[in-house]
């Protein structure tokens, strides 16, 4: 779990983690549709606890050679694969923050002067980096920014950046108007035809 709040003109970063062990289920409810974690915390252990308690009764007798036993033995291997799998990616936690993205560079930028540079580096001070990707370099919280302009209009950027979204906070309060042109200068210019072409000095 972690918390950044560049948007007030301060920074505090929690990152927690659970331990190694549990990444797994720390995976599997980050993974689960919004709304539905609270549940699963409380009824799916319990579920589990209740069908290990009453497997016995269930079948109290079979066979105990793994030979004569191919389901259950592709059960395990299927629950290990899974979780196995799951621990992976609560590794990874593409859920979360990248709270240290490396930063863009001119290249990618595309000016070294102008509101598409100012507004690059508001991008970046402003903790949008850590949730977005710009050609290849952010966070994976949020949609992949590196072509939001052939996607969005201006007027869109606009609104999402002054309203906010899903998982985004409003910036509108906290942000300048010269701020906000400077930062949509920078969405703007993030089309396939610019990253084609090379580094410029805007005026």
């Amino acid at each position: 779990m972690a918390q950044t709040n560049s948007s007030s003109g301060s920074n505090f970063r929690n990152h927690v983690s659970p331990d190694w062990y549990l990444l797994w289920y720390f995976a599997v409810l980050a993974l689960l549709p919004h709304g539905t974690e609270q549940v699963f915390m409380v009824f799916g252990p319990l579920l589990a606890g209740l069908l290990l308690i009453a497997l016995p009764f269930i079948a109290p007798s079979g066979e105990r050679s793994p030979r004569r036993r191919p389901w259950a033995v592709a059960g395990v291997l299927l629950t290990v694969t899974a979780i196995a799998a799951l621990w992976i990616e609560g590794e990874r936690s593409p859920w979360s923050p990248n709270f240290d993205p490396r930063p863009l560079t001119p290249q990618i930028v595309g000016a070294t002067s102008g509101p598409v540079f100012v507004g690059a580096q508001l991008f970046q001070e402003k903790s949008c980096l850590d949730c977005h990707l710009i050609q290849g370099r952010g966070g994976h919280r949020g949609p992949d920014l590196t072509f939001i302009a052939d996607r969005l209009t201006k007027s869109d950027i606009i609104i999402r950046i002054v309203n906010g979204g899903v998982n985004m906070p409003a910036f509108g309060a906290t942000l300048k108007p010269g701020e906000i042109n400077d930062l949509v200068a920078f969405m703007e210019s993030r089309t396939k035809h610019q990253s084609a072409s090379g580094t410029t000095t805007s005026p």
